[in-house]
């Protein structure tokens, strides 16, 4: 297997119950020759393997250095291509499915073993609270002093107690014999201790009954340990239950997003008959309908209808979205009033809700550097646990205390102890933290990236298409009069028309689409070349010239910026009165029209417009003026992030007017601006800025970006979820809306703030609680923990630190939920509607506005409108009279 041929193979790893387990897993794995990458997760019971090299790896291998460690392995998927490109295929069962029913198995046998240990329990701690308050027992167990046979019932009571929870000794005991001691390990021992001193005790009363000695008998049947034992394995059961049930919550998100894809559809026959059918009999090219109301089954086209639909599922943008014929929608998004007929492309595993799902869980099989520390500590910290158990049962043997006393402190030792919380600390941040994400439309594709987003000081920015919408809009057109005889605009629109025909630049859309509406036909020139950071060219034909009316002789056809026109033309840009002649020398002005050009140009860019100059090699023809209008929220959000403390810095091609006018409008100053920078000095403001000991996210439209966005130490991609952005960036923006920045900052910095509280607690605990259990401050203050109470603290470190992650899932809900408050109702009466075309005509109108979702009903002549705050009530009237209807 070469290195550029590596495959993403997925297990689900039994058994795992603490950090130790994970950390042996790991390093018995990537030991296998072709293992180039291992994650195991704790919290999820996940191992993601990265395969590649020179040698391959067969499956049996890896589950066999699995069972090597003690543990069970089963194949979840193989996915197939390069790693983490977030589009490969799952060629086996989908993961996230099978590992939640795995969950939901696990909780539900969990609380069933609790339930029947807690109720066998109960007679046994009766048995041993009975001699001490004085509890009445039946007449044969008390003749004879019936120390003896109370101690042999409970000891009987306690062996299906030992059955049912078989799993922590049996766990144990193969993590101990495979040389690495795992939580299971340390409970095995304390509860086996408590067991095998019951044991010895029982035998001591009943010798001593057998003797007459009653005293010796009393004392050891204070000392039976069988109810302790009991008690220690139903307090961990529970902790293990509610433990489990906790972590399932994290993994919420993922259930959530999968549970949103309808079970059926209604796939339309060849016939034209509708059919409802399961929704996993669907195959690309199928017809399905979608009623209002309804979530669509697949990924699709619109080939029939008009509604708006809310994505908030896959974009968590509340606002539903228009959609008509050609328009893509996607599965477990919500259908509104109108009905579609959708052509389907992809379903399953293929959709993007199921790629999301995939992305989220991945993230949680990923380590964030920050989880080093505690892996580090996990691969000793049993071994050390049971050498200060040990110790501190010679420690206080040797100072002269009771066998019961010594020991009670080694057994709280080995239960009070919580690698369990140092192994949970971060995948269940990080789960919780990408699962919030992914509602709020922020896809983050490993731990690692978002653990450096969280440590991120500046944010450097692309202009178009991120700070502004993205769809430029032609201002201005200023033709060159004195190239002209007659209708200068039209002449020169359709010369610009045909050149920006072969460019795929947003400027050269915004020409062709003013071009289209003012009737300018432009006329093919054949191959069109790009002239990077400048402009673009085309060769003339004398047909082509005598066509377009261009000047006789002319060759070659340019648009660009001034630098280009002046390069080409000869002329100054710093003083737009002086021209070069062609000997090189300065002369008097012989091109007033340039000069007037550059000063027009000057002037528009103040106003935040990109001015595209066209011209011949040696005539300049006219311009034309464009601007890219912000998006709304953008100073808003500009605004918030110099508020957390960010340093900021806009990056763009344009002239450097115009780039400070509209940083200007931002919220943006003049040195957090980059301007006129050819496609490769974006890379270089970045690394300049790397070189200052900043760390840098760069957020872009993940398609031509992708340098800039590589170069940075995370890359944020306002890709609309496009295959090209998943890609490129590290981060996935699937909103349309900078909010998403700034959830993307505000969320890393609060899930790596939990994960450092975890730590931190994880620490703290076992600092303090290991001691209190030794007794160390026994002699100082009296204070003891019993077995008991650690098996109690133990479980409750590790719900700790689940349910302190799990604050991440109210992070920016109170935003998002007031939007949806935002929406109004609103029903007009509309004139004019004679047939069905007419109200589809004014439903098309209604539903082009933004987060606006409309039904009209011909036979009662009203439209009803639901809306955000955005769009007004003139601006909905105005969409009807556009239309050609009146308003009552």
């Amino acid at each position: 297997m070469s290195g550029e041929n590596k495959n993403r193979v997925e297990f689900r790893v039994g058994g795992m119950t603490c950090a130790a387990c994970q950390a042996t897993v790991r390093r018995n794995v990537a030991k296998l020759p072709g293992v180039s990458e291992v994650n195991v997760n704790l919290l999820t019971g996940r191992m993601d393997l990265l395969l590649g090299g020179a040698e391959a790896v067969a499956t049996e291998e890896i589950i066999k250095a699995v069972e090597r460690s003690g543990y069970t392995a089963e194949l979840l998927s193989a996915l197939a291509g390069a790693a983490g490109n977030g589009a490969a295929t799952a060629i086996a069962e989908q993961p996230a499915a099978a590992t939640q029913r795995a969950e939901a198995d696990s909780v539900i046998r969990s609380r069933r073993i609790f339930i029947l240990s807690l109720l066998l329990y109960l007679p046994n701690l009766y048995l041993g609270m009975a001699s001490m308050l004085g509890l009445p027992l039946p007449s044969f167990l008390t003749a004879g002093g019936g120390k003896g046979v109370q101690g042999l019932l409970q000891f009987i009571l306690v062996i299906p107690i030992l059955y049912l929870n078989r799993d922590f000794f049996i766990s144990g005991t193969r993590a101990a014999l495979h040389g690495a001691p795992s939580m299971n390990t340390l409970v095995s021992l304390g509860t086996g201790s408590a067991v095998l001193y019951g044991i010895y005790a029982l035998f001591r009363i009943i010798a001593a009954e057998g003797g007459g000695d009653t005293e010796t008998a009393h004392f050891y049947h204070t000392h039976l340990s069988f109810d302790s034992a009991a008690m220690l394995l139903v307090l961990i059961r529970l902790g293990r239950t509610l433990e489990a049930g906790a972590k399932r919550k994290t993994t919420q998100a993922v259930r959530q997003l999968l549970d949103l894809a309808p079970d059926t559809a209604r796939r339309v026959e060849a016939n034209g008959r509708e059919v409802v059918v399961p929704a996993t009999e669907l195959r690309p090219g199928d017809t399905v309908r979608i009623l209002p109301g309804e979530r669509v089954p697949v990924d699709g086209a619109v080939i029939d209808g008009n509604s708006a639909v809310d994505e908030s599922a896959l974009t968590g943008e509340s606002i539903p979205v228009a959609k008509g014929v050609g328009d893509a929608v996607s599965t477990a998004t919500i259908n509104g009033l109108g009905a579609l007929l959708v052509r389907t492309d992809k379903v399953g595993s293929e959709t993007r809700i199921a790629a999301v799902a995939r992305l989220v869980e991945q993230v949680a099989g990923s380590r964030a550097p920050i989880a080093r520390i505690a892996d580090r500590i996990s691969g000793w910290f049993v071994p050390i646990v049971v050498a200060i158990a040990l110790i501190t049962l010679t420690v206080w043997l040797l100072s002269g205390s009771s066998v019961e006393f010594a020991f009670n402190r080694a057994v709280a030792v080995l239960l009070i102890s919580c690698p369990c919380a140092l192994g949970l600390a971060t995948p269940v941040a990080i789960m919780v933290g990408a699962g919030r994400g992914a509602q709020l439309g922020v896809l983050v594709k490993s731990g690692e990236a978002l653990e450096a987003l969280s440590g991120v000081q500046t944010i450097v920015f692309d202009k178009t298409g991120t700070l502004t919408m993205g769809e430029p809009v032609v201002t201005d057109v200023v033709p060159n009069a004195a190239v002209y005889d007659t209708d200068a605009e039209a002449v020169f629109l359709r010369v610009a028309a045909s050149l920006e025909t072969g460019s795929e630049h947003p400027l050269a859309a915004a020409v062709l689409n003013y071009a289209a509406a003012a009737g300018a036909v432009p006329r093919s020139l054949g191959t069109v070349q790009a002239l990077p950071g400048a402009g673009i060219g085309a060769d003339l034909s004398t047909e082509i010239v005598a066509e377009l009316g261009l000047p006789s002789g002319s060759t070659r056809l340019m648009a660009g910026n001034a630098r280009l026109l002046c390069d080409t033309l000869g002329a100054d840009q710093t003083n737009t009165g002086t021209v070069r002649d062609t000997a090189g020398t300065s002369s008097t002005i012989r091109n007033a029209a340039i000069e007037d050009a550059l000063r027009r140009a000057a002037s528009l860019a103040e106003e935040g417009k990109t001015v595209l100059f066209f011209f011949t090699e040696s005539v300049y023809l006219g311009l034309i003026a464009v601007r890219d209008e912000p998006r709304p929220e953008s100073g808003e959000v500009i605004g918030q992030l110099h508020d957390r403390g960010y340093k900021l810095m806009m990056l763009t091609g344009d002239r450097r007017e115009t780039a400070v006018a509209i940083g200007k409008e931002l919220g943006l100053e003049p040195e957090e601006i980059a301007a006129e920078l050819l496609p490769g000095d974006k890379v270089a403001v970045v690394r300049e800025l790397q070189a200052k000991g900043d760390k840098v996210a760069m957020v872009g439209d993940g398609i031509n970006d992708a340098p800039v966005l590589a170069a940075a130490e995370v890359g944020l991609a306002m890709g609309a979820g496009t295959d090209i952005a998943i890609e490129t960036a590290d981060i996935i923006l699937m909103r349309s809306d900078l909010h998403a920045v700034a959830d993307a900052f505000g969320l890393a910095r609060q899930t790596f703030m939990n994960i450092k509280q975890n730590l931190f607690w994880a620490f703290f605990y076992n600092l303090l609680a290991i001691p209190l259990a030794a007794g160390v401050f026994y002699p100082s203050l009296g204070i003891v923990l019993s077995p008991v109470m650690g098996a109690a603290a133990m479980s409750l470190s590790s719900l700790f630190v689940v349910g302190n992650a799990l604050r991440l899932r109210r992070y920016g809900r109170s935003r998002y939920e007031g939007e949806v408050s935002k929406m109004k109702t609103v029903e007009l009466r509309v004139e004019g509607m004679s047939c069905p075309h007419c109200s589809g005509r004014v439903e098309k109108a209604l539903n082009a506005l933004p987060g606006v979702e409309a039904t009209v009903d011909l036979a009662a002549g009203t439209a009803k409108i639901k809306y955000p705050d955005s769009v007004t009530r003139e601006q909905l009237i105005a969409a009807i009279t556009d239309a050609g209807y009146d308003v009552v």
